[in-house]
């Protein structure tokens, strides 16, 4: 239980510092608007739901394990790609 808190907490820090750099990139760099900003991070949320219902799914089908290295890897890709 305690292993999993830990990684769960550094997940969590990781995806909120990389909203929170991306807020403050489109900010400062961009030039974007805030309401343009807060509209972003709301998708970004609507698709975080999306997705928290795509493992959640794939978890039952593989096993927890298997969805959570799916996901870190896809986080991954993801981040080497922006």
């Amino acid at each position: 239980m305690t292993i999993y808190l830990l990684g769960f907490f550094f997940i969590t820090m990781g995806l909120l510092t990389v909203m929170f750099m991306a807020a403050t990139y489109g900010e400062k760099q961009l030039g974007l608007s805030e309401e343009i900003l807060i509209a972003t991070i709301l998708l970004i949320q609507l698709v975080g739901m999306a997705g928290a219902y795509l493992f959640a799914w794939l978890s039952s089908k593989l096993s927890n394990f298997k969805a959570l290295l799916i996901s870190v890897f896809c986080w991954i890709l993801i981040c080497l790609g922006a």
